[in-house]
């Protein structure tokens, strides 16, 4: 009987050889990487994610409105003054309205009226 060889999986950015048990994809999920590259580009990419946030907080953030379509009552979001046309993502509809109501002024609103049914 022959011995069993492991297969060995190519790293993407070393070539180095390695074993399935030291298989790790890069953040995209398309690379194979072995461990050393895959903590090397682990590090790479929390730097660059911790520097964009750096630069994000210099800036202010545009608000979002919350948004209801009145043809379809889907409820979405949309950041200040973005210059996407301003549409229903589920059904394409144009006739949209703010969503500001929250818990507390519908309780208000219905105790207000004082129907009980």
């Amino acid at each position: 009987m022959e011995a069993h060889t492991p297969q060995l999986y190519l790293c993407a950015i070393c070539k180095g050889k390695f074993q399935f048990k030291n298989v790790k994809y890069s953040k995209d999920g398309k690379r194979i990487l072995c461990a050393d590259c895959y903590s090397k580009d682990v590090k790479n990419t929390t730097k660059k994610e911790t520097k964009d946030i750096k630069t994000t907080n210099g800036q202010p953030i545009k608000e979002t409105i919350k948004i209801i379509c009145v043809n379809c009552n889907y409820k979405f979001s949309y950041k200040k003054g973005s210059n996407t046309k301003l549409m229903c993502p589920y059904c394409g509809g144009n006739r949209l309205m703010r969503d500001n109501i929250t818990a507390d002024k519908l309780i208000e609103e219905v105790s207000k009226s004082g129907d009980v049914y």
